[in-house]
């Protein structure tokens, strides 16, 4: 074992981290393997202009890099001042650069009556799969993770659904549609999440998707997007949502139109209901599409 691996592998050891976080720590990290000097025995100058001299590498993935460095070093007590500044400057244009991108992608995205326009127009061609994904698409503000859903009979055990369970579930029942949340993105920090949506439009969707498929409700799930029966695998909810949207938008997409619309008119009742529904936090809502802060927050 070289001299760095053992560096790296010491600080793994030492820190309580989750494999994805080690992951990315450890594609970091490799960065350095060019470098005459180990981050332990360079200086932070020389540490800087290194990363800094790294070609075709974008201001987020420098500051990533300089990030390890200074997660190693404060571990083993060394200086990370200098460091710290320099992944400041990296990380704030960064920043710079996606609120760019978010802008000039935003003035080329549909505006929200053109995706209501859509849904209603594949409500009446009744297309009631299609419907029913961008759907809930808004009502739940969904990610993709979201709609991988069955629909299932509306049973006691499904509505006090364990932990464990790692499934989605439509509840189809006499007054509304009931929507069990067991497998997102945020499960770990929000919890299983169950929410009544009032639709007669989606109810009656419903019925008729299922009616149209030759199957009955019952407690075995029918797949909302699947064509096989068969639960889809992660990587193919992507592609089987954008079968449905307007221009096959995707869910982030869906996600920053209508989220830019309660910002424009600083709708903090809209927002909120967007960030409980898709299970984050209303400030990394506004953060993650770089959108102006509502003067009234």
């Amino acid at each position: 074992m070289s001299n760095r691996e053992k560096i790296f592998n010491e600080f793994i050891e030492e820190s309580n981290l989750k494999a994805r976080t080690r992951d990315s720590y450890k594609v970091s990290y490799k960065y350095f393997d060019e470098m005459d000097k180990n981050i332990l025995q360079s200086t932070q100058t020389e540490i800087i202009n290194y990363v800094d001299e790294i070609e075709g590498k974008s201001n987020n993935t420098k500051a990533m890099i300089l990030n390890i460095a200074i997660q190693i070093r404060k571990q083993n007590k060394r200086g990370v001042d200098k460091i710290f500044i320099a992944k400041g400057k990296y990380a704030d244009n960064f920043k710079l650069e996606k609120e760019k991108d978010h802008k000039e992608k935003l003035e080329s995205l549909p505006s929200v009556t053109q995706l209501m326009a859509h849904e209603n127009k594949l409500y009446r061609d009744k297309d009631w799969k299609g419907y029913i994904v961008v759907s809930l698409l808004r009502l739940l503000s969904a990610r993709n993770m979201d709609l991988n859903i069955g629909i299932i009979a509306p049973t006691r055990s499904k509505r006090k659904m364990k932990e464990e369970d790692k499934n989605n579930y439509i509840i189809l029942r006499k007054n509304d549609v009931y929507v069990i949340r067991g497998d997102y993105k945020t499960k770990g920090k929000y919890g299983i999440k169950k929410d009544i949506i009032r639709s007669r439009k989606l109810q009656n969707a419903i019925k008729k998707y299922v009616a149209e498929k030759d199957m009955e409700i019952s407690n075995d799930p029918i797949w909302l997007l699947s064509e096989s029966g068969k639960k889809l695998k992660e990587d193919s909810i992507a592609k089987a949502i954008r079968k449905h949207t307007l221009n096959n938008l995707g869910e982030g997409d869906y996600n920053k139109i209508f989220v830019s619309q309660f910002v424009d008119v600083k709708n903090m009742k809209g927002l909120r209901k967007v960030s409980e529904m898709r299970g984050t936090s209303l400030q990394v809502l506004l953060d993650s599409y770089h959108l102006e802060m509502p003067q009234d927050i």
